[in-house]
């Protein structure tokens, strides 16, 4: 949906003063620009996997089909993701409209409706997670096996952090450090590989006690899913980041998708903060050093918010809802949106049958 026109947030007013605009309320702003960097981090991931089919392609008609397992762990792992977050963040949309969320005029409900039903097109999104969790298995086993002679070159370029140097603990030691590309990925990248060898792991020591491949994998599947999911976010933000490089050339464009980048990283951390606290590579201290640098973000990305949507060009009847068109009148579409409905025009036999007939009965008899 569109979101209503404003310069940057002035302070609150005054119970004399205009309402406030709803955007410049920090809970909005949660709501709301998680799903506008998620949607440009998606953007560029699906760019670069529509490359990457390409080169596959062009190798499959050379007879050359190394590619294939790395892009089947790739197109599945992030349909599962885009579809789960997309579910997620639209349901949390309408509710972030309140009541004219639940109406239909707001084209919100259909929405959802949609996406949630891409949850399960071509198999329900666990079996997906799980297609990428035998690949990373497999990936790491793999660079476990010779880890003398392996290199990033000979792993899929997906996964070839699995033997890059790891960072144990954090460096950062302020939120501004929080804003660096670099630290955010390693980061990523250390609890993607911890729990892809967690996930292993365990794989290997059911399989040493004596249980036979079928009921091992299924015994370990739910460490399984969470290694998938964390591998999935960790290419989606560096996939994100790397395409940011190639912007230089446009330096205010890139500062506006810089901080939805960082937004989608550093919301990604705040939301499965378990994973980094677990083993020690974040401290707790470090923990709200991130929630401070992404709650600065929100302030800076609220003046670019209404660029940022509206640069997805969708148009009013494309978006059909009264609360998304670009003039902003709400209430004024809503009423006569309201006023078109075929119901108003309709008999109703229930009213005929039952509701008349009890008002005219508790008419005064005099």
């Amino acid at each position: 949906m569109r979101l209503v026109q404003s310069s940057n947030p002035p302070p609150f007013p005054a119970l004399s003063d205009p309402e406030a605009k709803v955007l410049d309320y920090q809970t909005q702003q949660h709501k709301l620009f998680p799903q506008l960097a998620t949607a440009y981090a998606f953007h560029f991931m699906g760019t670069s996997l529509q490359e990457f089919f390409e080169e596959s392609y062009s190798a499959i008609l050379d007879r050359d089909f190394s590619l294939l397992p790395e892009l089947h762990a790739l197109s599945s792992g992030l349909k599962a993701m885009v579809s789960e977050f997309c579910t997620q963040g639209a349901e949390l949309c309408r509710r972030a409209c309140g009541g004219h969320g639940y109406s239909k005029l707001s084209g919100l409900p259909s929405l959802v409706s949609r996406v949630t039903a891409s949850c399960t097109y071509e198999g329900e999104n666990t079996v997906l997670y799980l297609q990428v969790a035998r690949f990373l298995v497999k990936s790491y086993l793999q660079a476990q096996a010779s880890p003398g002679s392996t290199s990033k070159t000979s792993l899929p370029q997906s996964v070839a952090y699995l033997t890059a140097p790891d960072l144990a603990k954090c460096p950062a030691r302020r939120a501004a450090d929080f804003l660096h590309p670099e630290l955010y990925t390693r980061a990523w990248a250390h609890v993607a590989v911890r729990l892809i060898k967690d996930s292993a792991h365990h794989l290997q020591t059911r399989l040493q006690s004596g249980a036979d491949e079928h009921e091992a994998w299924n015994q370990t599947t739910v460490i399984h899913l969470q290694a998938a999911k964390a591998h999935c976010y960790y290419i989606t933000v560096k996939g994100f980041a790397e395409a940011l490089q190639k912007l230089d050339h446009e330096p205010a464009i890139q500062q506006a998708l810089q901080r939805l980048c960082d937004l989608f990283a550093l919301h990604g951390i705040l939301s499965t903060a378990g994973d980094f606290l677990q083993d020690g590579f974040l401290s707790g201290a470090q923990v709200d050093m991130v929630r401070s640098a992404y709650l600065d973000l929100l302030f800076l990305i609220r003046k670019d918010a209404i660029s940022l949507t509206d640069a997805f060009d969708f148009t009013d009847q494309c978006l059909n809802s009264a609360l998304g068109c670009y003039d902003g009148n709400v209430y004024e579409r809503l009423f006569y949106w309201a006023q078109k409905s075929p119901t108003n025009t309709q008999g109703n036999p229930a009213y005929q049958k039952y509701l008349r007939p009890l008002l005219q009965s508790w008419r005064s008899k005099l």
